[in-house]
């Protein structure tokens, strides 16, 4: 299976990733083309947008709130080594 992307919001100055049932949610919208996704933190509800120039988390009961939200890729697996040639036996 391959990894999933990790979704961060802008936190006291730096990012910090959403905790796994956002994540799932937020990634799951993601892969279906949603340009939006809404999710509940520590009991409030927020609508982030998923697509376009500026990713971001707002409040639906306050709209003037929002912060910065990013995604970040799993890293590319690995090539697969090339077969190893055998000698072959004497």
């Amino acid at each position: 299976m391959a990894a999933a992307a990790t979704w961060e919001v802008f936190l006291g100055g730096t990012y910090k990733p959403y905790d796994q049932a956002v994540q799932r949610a937020l990634e799951a919208a993601y892969d279906l083309g949603s340009a939006k996704a809404d999710v509940t933190v520590r009991g409030t509800v927020y609508e982030v947008t998923l697509q376009g120039a500026q990713l971001q988390q707002r409040q639906k009961n306050d709209p003037t709130r929002t912060r910065k939200v990013r995604r970040v890729a799993p890293p590319a697996a690995p090539s697969p080594s090339p077969p190893t040639a055998v000698p072959p036996r004497q």
